[in-house]
């Protein structure tokens, strides 16, 4: 009985003591850490303290993915010039944003497009959907066709087992192309837009035709000038040839003429030239086209501006 009333008196005391420690010891809850990671991020950040504010805002996003998180890290990773994270970040808050019908939708939107000047884009083609592309060390999802946002300069790109480094400039678009060798109807022209491709044989073709119209009236009107000289209208001379009324009217006909097939052939040259600057570019300006070759596969390599 007694050895009862001790164990009774035991547990009495060291009871309360056992509830206290277990109480402590439980993890603080995830909303509560994420909380207090988020107001010690934006306490760097007001101390232009960036690195770790980034920090605080990356580990409390990963506790709670909060938009407004979002948007705080893109911020500080604009900030820390880490400016394709900063447009994913925001890239991806303007989605949830606008699936939300959020209106802090617009600022997003905003720091977002505001950031398309100072990333490059890369742009990765492959023949096989299933094909393995990471880009600047991200992992891309598999397709005929992999986009990602990246920092300017020397960017790697793993293609299956292929390491290629191509140079991005701010701005724009770079386009690699992986076929490897045996690949059936390799072309890296097949890459071009249809609707690029037709715009550039509608103005090539009416630069030819154009061309043709201009030719025809020249010779016509070197014709016309030289009938002139022979049938007695005109007579030659040292210098401009002497004319009749009749004649002087005839070969004031001819000159326009010929300077009407001369304006013709400059606009054929400049509807060829167009053609050929709108078939070989890419929609974009400053382009830069560069071939990529391996034992086991060939490409190109495009770069142009937004």
């Amino acid at each position: 009985m007694k050895l009862v009333q001790l164990r009774a008196a035991v547990l009495a005391c060291v009871g309360p003591m056992l509830w206290s420690a277990s109480a402590h010891s439980e993890p603080e809850p995830s909303a509560a850490r994420a909380a207090k990671l988020f107001e010690e991020g934006r306490q760097y950040s007001q101390e232009g303290d960036f690195p770790d504010a980034c920090d605080r805002f990356a580990q409390s996003y990963a506790l709670d993915s909060a938009t407004g998180t979002e948007l705080n890290l893109g911020d500080c990773e604009e900030h820390l010039a880490h400016f394709a994270e900063a447009w994913r970040r925001f890239d991806d808050a303007t989605a949830r944003l606008e699936a939300a019908h959020d209106p802090r939708v617009a600022f997003a939107r905003q720091r977002r497009d505001s950031l398309r000047k100072r990333v490059g884009v890369v742009v990765v083609r492959v023949a096989n959907p299933s094909t393995h592309v990471a880009i600047a060390g991200r992992d891309e999802p598999t397709g005929t066709e992999v986009v990602d946002h990246v920092d300017p300069g020397n960017v790697d790109v793993r293609i299956a087992a292929e390491l290629r480094r191509v140079h991005v400039e701010a701005g724009a678009t770079t386009v690699v192309e992986f076929f490897p060798l045996g690949t059936p109807n390799r072309d890296a022209g097949d890459s071009r837009r249809r609707d690029r491709v037709l715009i550039a044989g509608i103005v090539g073709g009416a630069g030819l035709v154009t061309g043709a119209i201009g030719l025809g009236v020249v010779l016509d009107a070197r014709s016309r000038y030289d009938q002139e000289l022979s049938n007695g209208d005109c007579t030659r001379t040292t210098g401009a040839p002497k004319c009749n009324p009749t004649g002087v009217a005839k070969q004031n006909t001819a000159i326009t003429l010929a300077n009407v097939g001369t304006g013709l052939a400059i606009g054929a040259v400049v509807a060829l030239g167009a053609g050929a600057v709108l078939y070989f570019t890419a929609p974009r300006d400053s382009i830069s086209i560069a071939p990529t070759a391996s034992p086991t596969s060939v490409g190109v390599s495009v770069g142009g501006r937004f």
